[in-house]
């Protein structure tokens, strides 16, 4: 296995979306937001461009009653998360399809307790030679008006939709869920290191209530060392 984790292993060569801090941060501020209580009452899951699988493997050991659903529209991704499932402890519960996230909202089916995402974000005018990198970074596959209506259309009044973006993408993204009445209830500024600009957002969406506090977070200290933060949010998966 290429890359491990405290509580499994898996593979991310194939895949577009390789295991990055960005997937590493949004699971770990899942299980920094769900608590113990909360977190069993979470029973269904979708990870929306799932990669090689890592945030949908970390919520398997998150969620430890939600059958686990990672959608891509890339082949060689869904391949490669599915047989790092098949040899995780939680094999049972996880599963990957080959699709759009577009195309399973218009499909007949129940919604998610939570929905996560680490969307594409870079615009056109950023497009590289690798088509399969350009659907999996860029949102001319997924806009985000499509994101916002297939999210809206996939949850119920007490599902949750959490997602990583950088601030000005986050800002559209919060405007658009707004409107559909979806609110923030956990946000994280994340800064590379003290006196940077902010890198990423972390949001949590829901129906229940707003909450437009916005806590800061920091990977690295000045001298670049990781944080006491860092280690400490993520020391339920990381080595």
């Amino acid at each position: 296995m290429e890359f491990r984790c405290k509580q499994f292993a898996l593979n991310h060569s194939a895949s577009t979306m390789k295991v990055g801090t960005d997937s590493i941060l949004l699971a770990s501020f899942l299980n920094e937001f769900f608590k113990e209580e909360h977190a069993a009452k979470i029973h269904s899951v979708l990870d929306v461009g799932t990669g090689c699988g890592i945030i949908a493997l970390c919520c398997a050991q998150i969620f430890r009653q939600a059958d686990i659903l990672g959608i891509d529209t890339d082949k060689n991704s869904v391949d490669e998360s599915n047989d790092n499932f098949r040899n995780s402890p939680w094999k049972e519960r996880l599963s990957a399809k080959q699709i759009s996230f577009q195309d399973l909202a218009s499909e007949e089916g129940e919604n998610f307790d939570l929905i996560v995402s680490n969307p594409p974000y870079f615009t056109n005018s950023l497009l590289s030679a690798d088509e399969r990198k350009n659907s999996a970074r860029h949102n001319h596959s997924l806009p985000t008006e499509a994101f916002v209506l297939s999210g809206e259309k996939l949850s119920s009044p007490a599902s949750h939709i959490a997602v990583i973006l950088p601030c000005k993408e986050s800002m559209d993204l919060e405007k658009k869920f707004s409107a559909c009445g979806l609110f923030p209830v956990y946000s994280v500024l994340i800064y590379p290191k003290p006196y940077s600009e902010a890198i990423r957002v972390v949001i949590i969406f829901s129906k229940q209530g707003k909450f437009s506090k916005r806590q800061s977070f920091f990977i690295r200290n000045q001298d670049n060392t990781y944080s006491s933060e860092y280690k400490t949010l993520t020391d339920k998966f990381l080595l």
